[in-house]
């Protein structure tokens, strides 16, 4: 049994497609990764059946019912593994879980794999077969342990191989990713420098902005506080000259 609940059913917003019939499509991209119990005891000349299974949790089949839309998986998309072969393939539906109110049903993806021999029959079979030697000889023992070392050797070369290439390009993807990390931050530091600099300039000229306001509002000030200083004097030499005309009287 497979169960999946990925950041897209939380978190994002997938279209569903409604049709004329009242029918809703909901076509989500969902990657899988999923395990097959397998049985090698007729290797490599065996076959495996391997069933995914896809559920709702506890919606009933009245509420959610899952259909398949073939018999058969479609394939169009599948890549083609060099270890195993398809044979085939089946879609069936079954109970998953029945209660009393809920009854939960789960589609089934059957498929029927096959394992590619012809590798094995070429290095394994193929040499064991026609390398034999009579049993009356003495040197079948080294020959046996002979033909161990050398399988045990070559497949060591193979494996240690593809872990340097796999190695290489972890490194080199590893690199690149750097690469692109300090692009990246490099990218970000010059826009935040940037944005600094405007607000540094904006600042400056929020500073001098003030700054002028502030010099015409001390310098309208003094203008008034000049003119009730001329205003005063004008009022004071008035009272003066009241004064002496009233004494000339």
């Amino acid at each position: 049994m497979l169960v999946v609940l990925g950041d897209d059913d939380t978190k994002n917003s997938i279209p569903v497609a409604l049709a004329a019939t009242g029918d809703l499509y909901w076509m989500a991209p969902l990657y899988l990764v999923s395990f097959c119990q397998i049985d090698v005891s007729k290797f490599p000349f065996d076959t495996q059946t391997c069933d995914i299974e896809l559920s709702t949790w506890m919606l009933d089949d009245a509420v959610l019912s899952l259909q398949h839309s073939s018999e058969e998986i479609v394939l169009e998309e599948y890549t083609e593994s060099g270890e195993f072969v398809i044979e085939s393939t089946t879609t069936l539906k079954k109970d998953k879980l029945q209660l009393q109110y809920v009854n939960v049903k789960a589609l089934v993806y059957r498929l029927v794999l096959r394992r590619r021999s012809t590798y094995y029959i070429v290095n394994l079979v193929l040499p064991v077969m026609l390398l034999q030697i009579p049993a009356s000889s003495g040197e079948k023992l080294s020959f046996s342990l002979t033909m161990m070392l050398s399988l045990t050797c070559d497949d060591t070369y193979n494996v240690s191989a593809v872990l340097i290439k796999i190695k290489v390009k972890d490194i080199k993807r590893e690199r690149e990713r750097g690469e692109r990390e300090r692009r990246a931050r490099g990218e970000r530091g010059e826009r935040e420098e940037r944005e600094r600099a405007r607000e540094s300039e904006r600042s400056a000229r929020a500073r001098e902005k003030r700054e002028r306001e502030e010099e015409r509002e001390a310098s309208r000030e003094r203008e008034s506080e000049r003119e009730r200083g001329e205003r005063d004097e004008r009022a004071r030499e008035r009272w003066r000259a009241r004064a002496r005309e009233e004494e000339n009287r």
